[in-house]
């Protein structure tokens, strides 16, 4: 068997006391195609990405002359063995002794006696008992677990003679900025390789030469974009002719659309996003306006304390805009039980739980859930703590019901083009409207003494969206209201309330009960009108309004009446500012010398804005402005809002847990042993976000950048990125990872530049081969002296595989899309079949983060790939090495459809011999050249596939056409379907799916 080419530096993950590394072991390419081919020919399907697992070393005691590190060598040892029954939990602290504290441990329990008396073991209670045998005396009790061994008790001792110094856990105190060392080495590109380069030095290594040029390519794009490198930029690096020429590549991923994409589906797992409410009913949820924002944020670079700041509390910045708000939906990914017959309360406040814990596992890796029920044993948080910061997120007026409200209504990018172009188009009408004033037709001069004869009575709201509602519109003539026989019309009707309503005599203006009240449909600048008998000089109007509520009466304003002669122009008009309450009456000029010149002016106003001496561009404004205000928003999205302080709710420890059974009353309040910021007043959600960010917070900044060296690199410095309590792993380099921290908050936490930092240094172009002494040395990859090699993530295989099949489509943003996959015929319990019908047209080869998410039956081929279900967070996701995995490759219509793409691809555009072609195909999916010995294996592949599909054109037809379509002209069945057999084959390697 060949040495192996590299070691996976994966992890698998005891949340409890252990962890472990897990390395994928990846043969030279030659022997894994050969492998996938025999497998696709023979049995269709089956290949597995091996794994092995490794014992972690134990910790071995040191010489008693060299210090002993309480952080790293005792405090472990205690945590693991003593802090069930004397850690930070007082509701299970025994002999009321605390170890966790040097001034407990000084001070002693219910005995009185210092369970540590400093520089002297024999005479310290606490190692009396760890060397003790008896009954009842020895410690930990043997119920408990069992007794300390030999070397254990032997480090607390010398830990005891060197004065039992005790130091914060490392990740509880601020991160410190350290000069990078000096390593008299010319490697380095960054900081970070200088510490690197230190940790080689130390154990007698070198760092691997830095990777291919078209194998880097492929790292970079994959790693920043989750797609295949352009060719061009591929030449580039092959070529190396600049020396920048990294960077410049670097700089052109982060600035493509593909990068918030790629970074943004991680954050989808951290935020438990779904477009489903959760439990057994997972009803559907229309959030994916926050998908969107999330990928926007990542393009924008918005840096990471507003990326903060806006998701947990945007809804409580100054003015904040739709897109703060939509931020917020972060917290509103929780889960909903539509249910009949459930405890809505219940699931508000699991909802709520979630968020408290959801919040402090992703800014400060820290396992905040355990503190629901009971003190956390082993980090110092508190349950009164849990619930004081539980207060904060309690006073939000989201509940656990269908209606998901609060919602926020917004354009779909259909609409939102739509209202700019009409918004567009008034601005231009008005304009033109403008220039048009002074060629206005002029009303008719009359006579001083002309008698203002009416014909017409008619009643205009003005708005871009109201309703007029009347209860009665009366019309005088001395005490003879001639409004009642005349004919009345409206702009529209609903609620079946006609015009007539308004001038059949009574002014009753309940809607409801009178039923003699008109209705118009919303829209802009609706009206009523009555055309009388015959035309009257009309000495009094009077309006009457609706009266069964206060607030529905109050719409009518403004409003204007207008009275109008036998040819439709103006003899008076009236204007509202205020709402008839329930009725107004006005007198009117009799004859034309009464009016005055207000009037005249607006009579002028009104005939060249809508009576009949409107220009042609005055009409279609008005059309437009109510196209404009019948557009309605087309998407609802849940988001955050805070309650009224009269109805902020009263917040209760609960006990075990239960949210039923309350214990003590308690203020919203912040973890205390995190930081020193202190709010203004009691803390809200914005202050949580303050605090989080401030520079004495000492996880959030290190959380961060240990997320974003673990998407780079396969495993974080720090393992456990859940975890970075006292049960969690050390890092690997901690000086480097305080020291990126600093840079990133002293870079105004910018996400790019953290990337980039990253992504240009030597430690990342390292290539990923390894050599016998590094596999004996740095078997886990942890030291970083080659580059990680680990498997892609299940949106960039997929995405990866249409984008080399030429079938990826590029469309952005917008609702859920469901792409194919296999049917099952199954049906869910509340949710009907599990299968669907695909999208059409280019939504169903949209990106993976694209894909509709459904909590009980997520995408079956990325969950095999190890996609999350989302119902909570989920910080990282653990790879697992399955058959299934291979299965899918082969199999499911998405592959087997990207691998007829591919082949079609080797037919219309590859060159015209067998073996160019055989390089296109092979370069086309892997970037790289192919061997040799690559080469040859595919072209006997290719001969004998050729073979067996033309003896059978049937097959071979339904294999080049299902379920991609028809073929091409001029391209034959046997040729794509061989070519397709072989496609399958190079996207089935492990090196296919695998970061190089």
């Amino acid at each position: 068997m060949a040495m192996p080419k590299d070691l996976d530096n994966q992890s698998a993950i005891c949340r409890s006391k252990q962890t472990s590394r897990v390395g994928t072991l990846v043969f030279r390419q030659g022997r894994s195609l050969l492998l996938a081919i025999g497998t696709a020919m023979l049995i269709g399907g089956g290949l597995s990405h091996g794994m092995f697992a490794y014992a972690e070393e134990p910790l071995s005691a040191q010489d008693a002359d060299e210090t002993i590190d309480y952080v790293q060598q005792i405090r472990p040892l205690l945590a693991n063995r003593c802090f069930n029954c004397h850690g930070p939990d007082d509701k299970t602290r025994a002999a009321e002794l605390r170890i966790d504290r040097r001034e407990a441990l000084l001070r002693g329990g219910e005995s009185e006696e210092p369970a540590v008396v400093p520089g002297d073991p024999d005479a310290s209670e606490l190692i009396l008992r760890v060397r003790s045998h008896a009954d009842g005396y020895v410690m930990p009790p043997a119920e408990i677990g069992p007794p300390l061994g030999a070397e254990e008790v032997a480090l607390l001792e010398r830990w005891i003679l060197q004065g039992a110094p005790m130091q914060d856990h490392w990740s509880f105190t601020p991160p410190q900025h350290t000069a990078a060392p000096r390593v008299g080495n010319d490697w380095s590109n960054a900081p970070t390789d200088a510490f690197i380069m230190q940790g080689l030095q130390q154990v007698g290594l070198s760092p691997a030469n830095q990777a291919e040029g078209a194998i880097l390519a492929r790292r970079l794009a994959l790693d920043i974009t989750g797609l295949p490198p352009h060719p061009a930029d591929v030449r580039e690096l092959v070529e190396g002719a600049r020396p920048d020429a990294v960077d410049r590549y670097v700089d052109r991923l982060l600035a493509s659309p593909g990068y918030g994409e790629r970074w943004g589906a991680m954050w989808l797992d951290i935020a438990r996003y779904a477009d489903s409410q959760g439990y057994a009913q997972d009803s559907p949820r229309t959030i994916w306006p926050y998908r969107d924002w999330v990928i926007e944020a990542f393009n924008s670079n918005l840096p990471f304390d507003q990326f903060t700041i806006e998701q947990l509390a945007g809804d409580l910045l100054e003015n904040p805009s739709d897109s703060q708000l939509i931020a917020t939906a972060f917290h509103r990914n929780t889960m909903t039980n539509s249910e009949g017959g459930t405890d809505d309360e219940e699931f508000r406040s699991a909802a709520v739980v979630d968020r408290v814990s959801t919040t402090v596992s992703v800014w400060m890796g820290l396992t905040m859930a355990c503190a629901q029920c009971h003190s956390h044993k082993y980090d110092p948080i508190s349950q009164q703590e849990f619930y004081e910061l539980y207060a904060v997120f309690n006073q939000t007026e989201d509940r656990d019901h269908p209606s998901e409200l609060p919602l926020l209504e917004s354009d779909s990018a259909e609409n939102a083009a739509r209202r700019a172009a009409l918004q567009a188009r008034i601005a231009l009408l008005e304009q033109r409207i403008a220039a048009q004033e002074t060629e206005s037709p002029s009303l008719p001069e009359l006579a001083a003494d002309a008698s203002l004869a009416t014909r017409f009575v008619r009643v205009e709201l003005m708005g871009d969206s109201v309703i007029l509602s009347l209860a009665e519109v009366q019309a005088f003539v001395g005490e003879n209201n001639v409004a009642l026989a005349g004919k009345a019309t409206q702009s529209s009707d609903d609620y079946d309330a006609p015009a007539n309503l308004a001038n059949d005599g009574n002014t009753d203006g309940h809607f409801f009960d009178a039923k003699s009240t008109t209705h118009t449909k919303q829209g802009p600048n609706p009206w009523w009108e009555v055309e009388l008998t015959e035309p009257h000089a009309l000495e009094r109007i009077a309006i009457w309004n609706r009266s069964d509520s206060p607030n529905i009466g109050d719409r009518l304003k403004p409003f204007r009446v207008i009275g109008l002669n036998d040819q439709r122009q103006p003899l008076w008009i009236i204007r509202g500012d205020e709402a008839p309450s329930p009725s107004r009456e006005w007198t009117l000029p009799v004859t034309a010398g009464a009016r005055d010149e207000a009037m005249l002016q607006a009579m002028a106003s009104w005939w060249t804005e809508v009576g009949a001496g409107a220009t042609p561009e005055a009409r279609e404004l008005a059309a437009v402005r109510k196209q404009l205000a019948e557009l309605k928003p087309d998407v609802v999205t849940p988001i955050m809002r805070q309650l009224a302080e009269n109805q902020q709710r009263e917040t209760f420890i609960h006990v075990r847990g239960n949210f039923r059974v309350p214990g003590d009353a308690v203020n919203p309040g912040l973890l205390t042993s995190f930081g020193s910021y202190e709010p203004s007043g009691p803390p809200t959600r914005l202050d949580v976000a303050h605090w989080l960010l401030d520079r004495s917070n000492p996880l959030t900044a290190r959380v961060t950048v240990n997320r974003f060296w673990e998407q780079l690199f396969g495993v974080g410095l720090v393992e456990t990125a859940e975890d970075f309590g006292t049960q969690g792993a050390w890092p690997t380099h901690p000086r480097l990872l305080d020291s990126l921290s600093v840079d990133f908050m002293d870079h105004d936490w910018d996400m790019k530049w953290l990337v980039r930092e990253l992504t240009t240094s030597a430690t990342y172009c390292q290539s990923s081969e390894v050599t016998p002494e590094k596999l004996a040395i740095d078997p886990y990859g942890s030291l970083w002296s080659r580059g990680p090699r680990f498997r892609l993530s299940a949106e960039s295989i997929r995405d990866q595989a249409l984008a080399i099949g030429g079938l990826l489509s590029r469309k952005m943003f917008g609702p859920s899309v469901r792409p194919p996959r296999p049917k099952l015929g199954l049906n869910s319990a509340f949710g009907g079949s599990t299968d669907w019908d695909p999208s059409p047209g280019e939504d169903r080869v949209r990106r993976g983060l694209y894909t509709s998410w459904r909590r009980t039956t997520p995408y079956p081929s990325m969950t095999t790939f190890d996609a999350t279900s989302r119902e909570v967070c989920a910080l990282r996701r653990i790879r697992t090495n399955t058959p299934l995995q291979a299965l899918v490759t082969l199999n499911d219509p998405v592959y087997v459809e990207a691998a007829q793409g591919l082949a079609r691809r080797v037919l219309l555009e590859g060159p015209d011999s067998l073996d160019e072609r055989l390089a296109f195909l092979f370069r086309t999916a892997l970037v790289r050249e192919a061997t040799d010995e690559e080469l040859g294996v595919l072209r006997l592949a290719y001969e004998q596939t050729h073979a067996q599909l033309a003896a059978d054109p049937a097959a071979a037809t339904t294999l080049a056409t299902q379920p991609i379509g028809p073929l091409a002209p001029g391209l034959e069945p046997v040729d794509a379907a061989t070519w397709t057999v072989l496609a399958n084959v190079i996207m089935n390697l492990d090196e296919m799916i695998a970061r190089p």
